[in-house]
């Protein structure tokens, strides 16, 4: 999605309230509406509008930055998966960490994803399923713009979701921490001593995935720790979705 002159000033528009960020979610807001008003939010929501006034193509989309914190309320999460930065492919990335539309081709870091679930089937791609389970879907960086990896790195995000997870880890229930690639794992240290357990991995992307993520089990080993009691495993899975579109196979 190009987001360029009338259309630009729409999308910004509102980012334009006291707030400044288009967040729906009352529990979220209530958790971090006040870092919002912070100087470096701030300063991040001004670069993103004048790089979409001045017609760079965003991803995600502004108005599904926050998708991952509209589908999952800290109350309900069970997990937790971070990684790194959105794809940049333009019009790929969703909000959520990973997914893609389902009418998409599925690109390498998330067909290892999958190929780690097997012998269970894959969701679909977009992985809302996931997200309606409590799994928390994010990036380090949670924008960038389209073809420029890691190009909004050190405008804020990273302080925003060392904020976030801070949350996480003060309002959720005992979660699993899945922290995949090297900024995802500079994290961890939040988590120490806390009622969460954090299981770390290589990104599972094409030229790191051998490194420890490929057979590190991290949907078993988040299922044992969720176990309870209470139960709250997560349904990886969705073969109904698999048998529906042979392209999924």
């Amino acid at each position: 999605m190009t987001l360029r002159s009338d259309a630009a000033e729409d999308r910004v528009a509102a980012w334009a309230d006291d707030g400044g960020w288009p967040l729906e979610s009352p529990a979220w807001r209530d958790a971090i509406g006040a870092e919002f008003g912070k100087p470096y939010m701030v300063a991040l929501r001004e670069r993103l509008r004048r790089s979409a006034r001045a017609g760079a193509k965003i991803t995600p989309p502004l108005d599904r930055v926050m998708l991952p914190l509209e589908l999952t309320d800290p109350s309900e999460i069970r997990a937790v998966i971070l990684a790194q930065d959105p794809y940049p492919r333009e019009g790929r990335a969703t909000g959520l960490a990973f997914a893609i539309a389902s009418s998409d081709v599925i690109p390498q870091s998330l067909a290892n994803i999958f190929e780690e679930l097997l012998p269970e089937a894959p969701p679909s791609p977009d992985l809302v399923t996931w997200a309606n389970q409590g799994v928390l879907l994010i990036n380090t960086i949670w924008t960038t713009e389209a073809t420029k990896r890691l190009w909004h790195k050190e405008w804020g995000w990273e302080t925003f979701t060392r904020f976030v997870l801070e949350r996480v880890r003060d309002l959720a229930p005992p979660s699993a921490i899945l922290l995949w690639g090297r900024p995802a794992r500079e994290y961890a240290p939040l988590f120490t001593g806390s009622r969460h357990k954090v299981f770390e991995a290589s990104h599972p992307a094409r030229i790191s995935r051998k490194i420890s993520f490929m057979g590190s089990r991290p949907f078993e080993e988040a299922n044992e720790f969720l176990r309870g009691p209470p139960d709250r495993r997560i349904d990886w899975s969705m073969r109904h979705k698999l048998d529906a579109d042979p392209s999924l196979r």
